[in-house]
């Protein structure tokens, strides 16, 4: 009786380290979006662009970042300093070079740290 009592919270435990909790919200704030900014949106931007509906306020900003993180193709990571790496196919042009994909980085509280379109890393054909 005692193994498999023990086997049962075994799994069980297991199990409910691997659940993942809903994130925070995300929160682009005025230092957010001053970085992805001046990575990611305007011509002379040094980073992968956004298209301008991404770019033009805090709101804007707010809007891709909750595409990202409540997209249903997405890959989820912790990352070892606890920030949340989200790569996410939105199925829609998101980026000036034609990126269907896009990053998002929080920190555990949902602030934003970046988020970019990509090409690379989020589930199916970015392109």
């Amino acid at each position: 009786m005692k193994a498999r009592h023990f086997i049962f919270s075994f799994c069980f435990s297991t199990l409910s380290l691997h659940a993942t909790a809903e994130d925070a919200r995300c929160n682009v704030t005025q230092q957010s979006f001053n970085h992805i900014q001046a990575r990611h949106c305007g011509p002379n931007a040094p980073g992968s662009r956004f298209i301008a509906q991404y770019c033009q306020s805090l709101q804007s900003a707010n809007q891709f970042c909750a595409l990202v993180q409540n997209s249903s193709i997405r890959n989820r990571v912790v990352q070892p300093d606890n920030r949340i790496r989200y790569d996410a196919n939105l199925a829609q042009v998101v980026g000036m070079a034609g990126e269907k994909c896009g990053r998002l980085i929080i920190e555990p509280d949902g602030t934003v740290v970046t988020q970019f379109p990509e090409f690379n890393n989020a589930p199916g054909n970015c392109q």
